[in-house]
């Protein structure tokens, strides 16, 4: 399996357990996480790359295409975990601009609890 749900301190993480985010398990990504969105309106979803170590095109596309969903359901998407490869790839493609990109999960959650 490549994905995980878990809810952890009262917020829902989406684990990548796979180490390459590609074409090949996007569309898995995008339905499962969509799939979260539509039956969850108004949580917040925080997503684990801490495993991921290379991010695609065709990934970032399901995550901007989860983000379009999210938006008129107030679902939050966070980002935690990301190395540096992935995070350059975020900056270079401006993914920032859309989410909150956190270094791991105890960041993401303090900033919720603030």
């Amino acid at each position: 399996m490549n994905f995980d749900m878990m809810k952890h301190s009262g917020i829902k993480v989406f684990r990548i357990h796979n180490p390459r985010a590609t074409s090949t398990i996007a569309p898995e990504f995008r339905t499962l996480l969509i799939d979260e969105i539509n039956l969850h309106p108004n949580e917040t979803i925080a997503i684990d790359f801490s495993k991921v170590d290379y991010i695609d095109s065709s990934f970032i596309g399901s995550l901007v295409a989860a983000y379009k969903e999210a938006m008129p359901k107030n679902v939050k998407i966070k980002l935690f975990g990301t190395q540096e490869r992935v995070e350059s790839t975020f900056e270079s493609t401006k993914l920032y601009t859309l989410f909150e990109i956190y270094k791991n999960f105890t960041q993401l959650k303090s900033k919720l609890e603030e």
